[in-house]
This record gives structure tokens, C-alpha cells and sequence, in this order.
């Protein structure tokens, strides 16, 4: 053993001893050294390490022949039984587990493909590193393990292992991200989004067989070529793939996580669903469905006794045992307890309802911004902006919504006193949700944010203030300023060269040229942002001032802080600990 200095350490050693922070062990003795491992002890201060230098470099050296002491298996045994007891559900397992031979072949294959001292060690780390992604990876391990199995795949075992490692890159992902109770933002899900490949690499660095490397790099890709990294098409994408990319989302739908609440399983499914005819082969859902005996409403079944139908829920109906409406003269039946008819398969599902209740959200969300119903407005928000990220919601549902209030006031089916109730009814979502969608990076940077519109344009600059604050800036909003020398004073007390305007009424256009100007005049190093739909009629007067950004709605404008015009500092969200990466 040896101690180092935090700067020396490379990828690929192993801590002697246990590190602390405040009496609190922040990584145990033996812990593999990653980059992200590095940069959170350089970020918390820890100078120093003690290292096992004796330790042979670490890797795969396969499972055949392979056998475990009495002791070890014992202990591997209850490690399953105790984490497995975590995840375990039958609402979110159904009738996959029900035989006890089932549950103890999933036990015999974790303890033996934790046999390998290098899949035991990545388990143990990534449990160390986000119990979130641990508890996820073995819920994929057993749901995928169960599926091969029933689907007759061959070299079961490599498949299963495939799953149980297929999110180990994220031992790459700073925790801060991973444990993040909100909402992320778009930059944030961009480092997210390197996992895969930075599994993949470590993974095959350490000698893997190719098909658990394949699991771990593309377990994100979807058939439309919409998924990550190499947004691969779906004649590249292999059974074993299609089966392992709609586990890993049903998995992550159903378990808690950090940042959100689990999904029923039926409406998970019903998610998948929803994008089998882009995303996702249609068949590996069905497959799923009928592992799980869990039917989502809609879902085409043949029954037991060869009949025909479509299972349908009432208030008093169970999940396992759901009503059918049979496909001949539209009968009704409640499956009886005693399984004397069950449902043979899955055939079909019907996507119209998705729609239809997708329609009628959006349609309820709007009606209760504008009664100001504010529990109401909270839970279709919630409904409405799941899987969304924060960047997207403003998009898809803030900006969306305004616009289309703003549309039945100019067509006058609702009042303009709706129209405020409405503005009022976002900008205290907006006060509610905001801290959940505060971002994990923070710049030294700030801006002054001033409305010197009055009342009518506060949403609108409230949703460019929240989301400089969200990607990381710091911000000091003033809110209606009628004194354009108190924003003058502010600047000139705080060095801010930086400010964020709004235009979004035509009579605004000339006195706003006129203010741009006098700010130019004050601070001939200012950057200033308008922002709004008549920002458009500057662009001819200050086409040739690059310190002068002009945004017409939320898209563009976040597609300047994407590229950190505002700033002009495109280096400033740029990933850290990226060299010498993977042992």
C-alpha cells in the first residue's frame, strides 16, 4: 500500500482504505478508481489517499469452470434474497416469479455469475457509486434472465450478464446527476447520455464477451434510429437488443427513483406501447406482457378457452384479474379467481384510448389554469411533462399553453381576465416546480433580468429567468422596472455586464431600440438579450452587434444557452475528467 496525492491517482487502482468525509465513509476499501471517483474527491477537497499497489490489474477471466466456496455462496445468497426483496413486487413482477424453481434459478445464476472476482467487483462498486442504478440493473438482470428464458435465446447466461452490467458506465456519471431529486436539464441528460459508451469501453477493456459490451453500448437505441449513442437503425439492432431496451424502460417506469415516483405497471406498459410502432419491437412488449400477466386497458387477448377480447378496467377490477369485453356480441367477463379461464396471450392492443386521454389532459390542464384549480393544475402538470426535460417542458407545455390561451383570446372564446387568471395560475406552477428543476452546474456568471414591459409580458420573462437559472446561471430578476436608472445603478454596483430584456408588444419596438442604445452608450461591453415573439424587428438594426442576442420564442432562446451565446463561452459545460479514461 501506498499514500498518494488525489492529483496522482489514475484509473484502474484500488483504495486500501476507506475514504471519509465528516465521519461518513464516502468510498470503501477496495473500490475501483474511476475519473468520476477523482473529480468528486478533487471537488470535496480530499488531498490525499492510501492505494493498493500490490493488487493485480483487474479483469474478466470468464465462467466457465468457475466454482464459489460453500461461505461465498452463502453470502452471495443472501445479498440476492436482500436486494431482490427491495424490488420485488407482484405488482410489478405479476406471475413471473410465482414458482418457487423460477425464483431459485434466478438466485443460482446471480451467485453464479458473481463467481468472477471482476463481476463482483463492478457490482459492489456500482452499488457503492447509486444504489438507484444498482437496484435498476438487477431488476433488468432478473426480467431479462426470465425473458431469454421463455424465449429459448441461447447463451442465457450471457445475455443475463449483459443486464446485469448494462448500466455500469454510470459509475462515469458524476453522482450529483444520478441523485438529482428534480427534473434534469438538457445538459445534464447530455452527460447522462455518454453512459453507454463509456460501459461499453470499460467493459471491453477489461475483456467482456462482445455481446455483453453490445448490451451495455446500445441498450438506449430505438428501431426509429431516435435512441443514443449511434442512433442505430433497426436492421442493427439484435433480438437480444429489442428485448433488453424495453426492459431497461419498463424497469426504470416501475422501481423509484430518485428524481420520481414508480409507475404503475400497466401504465408502464402502456407507455411502451404506446411506442411500439416507432420505438420498439411490438412482439418483445407483447412477450413482456405475457411474462408479467399484467394487461394494460386496451390490450387484444385470447383467452383459455380460445375466445377473443379486450381487456377493460372498472374501480373494483384487479390488474391480474381484469375485466374482458369478448370480441363476440361485446359480452362482458370479470376472469374468475380460481384461473379456471386465464388469458392465453397477448394478440393486439388497441392505441386509440392513449390518445384520446392524452387529448383530454391537455384539454383539462388548460381549463384548470384558467379556474386557477391549483391541485388540479399540479397533477395533470405532473402527468403532462413526465419523461420530459426541463428544457422541453417549458417548450411543450409552459410556452404551449400561453400561446394557446393567448389564440382563444384573439378568437375571443375566453375573456381577457381568463387569459390573466391564466398567466397567474403558470407563474405559480412555475414558483412551485422550480426547485426541482434547478440544475447541478453552477456558473460564476450573472445576469439582470428586467421587464420594462409592465404586467401582461411577466410569464414570458419569468420562463427566460428560470431557465438561465436552471442551466446553471445566476440571476437577479427585477422584475417591472420603470426607472431605467435603477438598472443603470445595479450594474455599475455589481460589475454585471450582462442583461435580459423582453419585447413582445409592437409599441415597444421604438422605445426599446432607444434602450438598447443607452445601455450600449453606458457599458460599450454589455451583452443584452431580448427576448420575444417582435424581437424580430431588431434584427435588420443590430444584424452587425454581436453583443446583441435576439430570441422570438423558447426554442431559439435555448438553443443560446445550448451554445452559451449569451456568454460567449462555449468551453464553460465542458465534461471534466474525460482523459485517461477506463482502467
Amino acid at each position: 500500500m501506498s499514500q498518494i496525492q488525489t492529483s496522482q491517482l489514475i484509473e484502474g487502482m484500488f483504495l486500501y482504505k476507506d475514504v471519509f468525509i465528516n465521519s461518513t465513509i464516502l468510498f470503501k476499501a477496495g473500490t475501483l478508481v474511476t475519473s468520476a471517483i477523482i473529480d468528486e474527491l478533487n471537488e470535496l477537497g480530499i488531498e490525499s489517499v492510501v492505494i493498493d499497489n500490490k493488487r493485480p490489474i483487474l479483469k474478466y477471466e470468464g465462467l466457465h469452470n468457475r466454482s464459489t466456496t460453500d461461505a461465498r455462496g452463502f453470502a452471495l445468497s443472501e445479498e440476492f434474497s436482500q436486494h431482490f426483496s427491495l424490488i420485488a413486487s407482484e405488482l410489478r413482477y405479476g406471475r413471473a416469479l410465482n414458482a418457487e424453481n423460477t425464483y431459485q434459478w434466478i438466485k443460482s445464476l446471480y451467485i453464479y455469475l458473481l463467481s468472477d472476482p471482476t463481476v463482483a467487483q463492478l457490482i459492489r462498486d456500482l452499488k457503492q457509486w447509486n444504489i438507484y442504478t444498482f437496484n435498476h440493473s438487477l431488476d433488468v438482470f432478473v426480467l431479462g434472465a426470465l425473458l431469454a428464458k421463455i424465449s429459448n435465446m441461447k447463451n442465457v447466461e450471457t445475455f443475463a450478464l449483459g443486464c446485469l452490467l448494462h448500466d455500469i458506465g454510470k459509475m462515469y456519471t458524476p453522482r450529483t446527476i444520478l441523485d438529482k431529486k428534480g427534473k434534469l436539464t438538457e445538459h445534464e441528460y447530455g452527460i447522462i447520455k455518454d453512459h453507454p459508451v463509456d460501459g461499453a469501453n470499460m467493459l471491453e477493456k477489461l475483456g467482456f464477451p462482445q455481446t455483453v459490451v453490445k448490451l451495455a453500448r446500445s441498450h438506449h437505441e430505438r428501431l426509429d434510429k431516435s435512441g443514443y449513442p449511434y442512433h442505430a437503425s433497426a436492421s442493427e439492432l439484435d433480438k437480444d437488443i429489442r428485448i433488453i431496451m424495453i426492459i431497461d424502460v419498463y424497469s426504470a417506469l416501475t422501481l423509484k427513483r430518485a428524481y420520481r415516483k414508480p409507475v404503475p405497471a400497466t401504465q408502464a406498459l402502456e407507455i411502451i406501447l404506446k411506442d411500439s410502432d416507432k420505438q420498439y419491437d411490438v412482439n418483445q412488449c407483447y412477450d413482456l406482457i405475457n411474462l408479467l400477466r399484467l394487461y394494460p386497458q386496451m390490450t387484444e387477448v385470447i383467452l383459455s378457452d380460445g375466445r377473443q377480447g379486450t381487456i377493460t378496467y372498472d374501480n373494483g377490477s384487479s390488474e391480474m384479474l381484469p375485466i374482458v369485453k369478448l370480441k363476440d356480441k361485446n359480452k362482458i367477463i370479470q376472469l374468475p379467481r380460481n384461473l379456471s379461464t386465464t388469458i392465453t396471450s397477448v394478440v393486439g392492443w388497441k392505441k386509440s384510448l392513449v390518445k384520446e386521454k392524452g387529448k383530454q389532459n391537455w384539454y383539462d390542464f388548460i381549463f384548470s389554469l384558467i379556474n386557477n384549480t391549483k391541485m388540479e393544475t399540479l397533477r395533470l402538470f405532473d402527468i403532462l411533462s413526465d419523461s420530459k426535460r426541463v428544457e422541453d417542458i417549458y417548450i411543450d407545455i409552459i410556452e404551449k399553453a400561453m400561446n394557446e390561451i393567448q389564440h382563444a383570446v384573439d378568437k375571443k372564446q375566453i375573456l381577457k381576465a381568463d387569459q390573466l387568471v391564466a398567466m397567474y395560475s403558470l407563474l405559480h406552477l412555475l414558483d412551485f416546480k422550480m426547485v426541482d428543476f434547478i440544475g447541478t452546474i453552477r456558473q460564476k456568471n450573472a445576469v439582470i433580468v428586467a421587464n420594462i414591459e409592465g404586467l401582461n409580458n411577466r410569464l414570458p420573462l419569468r420562463m427566460v429567468n428560470d431557465l438561465m437559472e436552471i442551466n446553471g446561471m445566476k440571476t437577479m430578476y427585477l422584475g417591472e422596472v420603470n426607472q431605467l436608472e435603477d438598472i443603470i445603478q445595479l450594474m455599475k454596483a455589481k460589475k454585471l455586464h450582462t442583461l435580459a430584456l423582453s419585447l413582445t408588444k409592437e409599441e415597444s419596438i421604438l422605445p426599446m431600440k432607444q434602450h438598447i442604445n443607452m445601455f450600449i452608450k453606458f457599458d460599450p461591453h454589455i451583452r443584452i438579450l431580448v427576448h420575444g415573439e417582435k424581437s424580430k424587428y431588431l434584427r435588420e438594426t443590430y444584424s452587425n452587434l454581436n453583443n446583441v442576442v435576439l430570441t422570438e420564442d423558447i426554442p431559439e432562446f435555448i438553443c443560446v444557452l445550448n451554445n452559451n451565446t449569451l456568454f460567449n463561452n462555449k468551453d464553460q459545460y465542458k465534461k471534466t475528467g474525460s482523459s485517461s479514461r477506463h482502467p
